[in-house]
């Protein structure tokens, strides 16, 4: 199932009381969904960890809690035992999370995160509280973890446990559904554009347990920090002048030469994906001047290569809206933005034109840009692309 059915999904299962089991490779979002589905459905409520619970969570209840299985022990679905005021027995009481979903009054939902990992007697242990809260009307189970041949450390989990699960849920990266999060994230352009260039280099398929990462959309969102923090790929040494350049524009922080920028990159998504992507870099900053294109579209030539129209497509869709919304003409700006870029795109292959306007409306959903006159031209235009 791709990330975005998942989140569909999920939202199902906590309005019905569903329980899934969500498996898939790791750094792919089951965690991520979880989280971000709950805020949607309770739109006030901050996740806990086991960490950050206080006494406050207690008093004004909570909406989704996350147990970390892999480190905790065998007892703690149980509760601590505790003598009576007599000291003539003893009975388990609850605590922390525990005690909060005993005395839940509204819905709360449970995450057993990196179940797979946690020893055969923790993941027993659980069995008795899923029993406990089966017929809850407030208390619902979420369970994620890896496969075993994903060397995160799984176990695999017991079949009881599957069986009180009420559907096993495998999850799969999509390009798309990636490109729309980094969209939506404030990921690098250009980073969107590569992995619509070469959309194999999402998910690795080779995992290992050496010192070194392997790209997957988690680490590649690292990658998209670390551009966006400051890391400047150069397409060589550059003099004392040109770094002062660099870093009196929009760049925030120290430029790294390409050496470096290639260590850095490959530390984060392996030396495939780093070389790979640098090479693609350096393509790039051969793309024409998009900021002439916004003025004068009709006088800037389009590009050949396949790779520099990926960039450039994505990039022109990330600047149709400037940065200062303060400009007296920045509504015109936007109109003439659009309208210029439409005019220019007319003249490359369709299928760009189409993650074009993709891209755009994905960036700037609150604009109306369906309401720009050049867009109902180029609707019409291209009436049997699906947009």
């Amino acid at each position: 199932m791709k990330i975005s059915q998942l989140g569909n999904t999920v939202h199902f299962a906590i309005e019905h009381n569903k329980r899934i089991l969500m498996t898939g490779p790791p750094g792919v979002g089951k965690t991520s969904i979880f989280e971000q589905t709950c805020k949607n459905y309770f739109k006030d409520m901050d996740v806990i960890t086991t960490k950050g619970y206080s006494e406050e969570d207690r008093e004004n209840g909570i909406d989704s809690v996350i147990f970390h299985p892999a480190i905790s022990d065998p007892t703690e679905p149980k509760g601590l035992p505790f003598l009576n005021k007599e000291g003539t027995s003893a009975s388990f009481i609850p605590y922390g999370h525990l005690d909060a979903l005993t005395k839940a009054t509204r819905k709360v939902q449970v995450l057993l995160d990196d179940f797979p990992q946690a020893p055969v007697s923790v993941q027993a242990s659980f069995m008795s509280l899923l029993d406990k809260f089966k017929d809850n009307e407030f208390v619902n189970f979420f369970i994620a973890g890896n496969r075993q041949a994903d060397f995160a450390g799984a176990n695999g989990i017991l079949e009881p446990i599957k069986s009180r699960m009420d559907s096993i849920i495998k999850v799969e990266t999509s390009l798309n559904d990636y490109v729309n999060y980094g969209i939506k994230t404030g990921m690098p352009p250009s980073i969107l554009a590569f992995l619509r260039f070469k959309p194999q280099m999402l998910q690795s398929e080779t995992l290992t347990r050496d010192l070194v990462n392997t790209f997957c959309p988690r680490t590649i969102t690292a990658v998209g920090s670390w551009i966006n923090d400051g890391l400047y790929i150069a397409t060589s040494d550059f003099s004392k002048a040109e770094a002062k350049s660099i870093l009196s524009g929009s760049k925030k922080g120290s430029v790294i030469k390409q050496t470096h920028a290639f260590e850095i990159i490959s530390g984060a998504v392996g030396d495939g994906w780093a070389i790979e992507y640098i090479a693609f870099e350096r393509l790039r900053q051969t793309m024409p001047d998009i900021n002439k294109i916004l003025v004068d579209p009709k006088n800037v030539s389009v590009p050949d290569d396949v790779a520099v129209l990926f960039s450039l497509v994505g990039g022109l869709a990330s600047r149709i809206v400037p940065e200062d919304n303060k400009d007296k003409n920045y509504k015109k700006t936007i109109k003439s933005n659009f309208t210029n870029a439409l005019i220019y795109i007319e003249g490359i292959e369709k299928e760009f034109q189409v993650f074009f306007v993709k891209d755009t409306f994905n960036y700037f959903p609150e604009h109306n840009l369906e309401k720009v006159d050049q867009f109902h031209k180029w609707s019409q235009n291209n009436h049997n692309v699906l947009i």
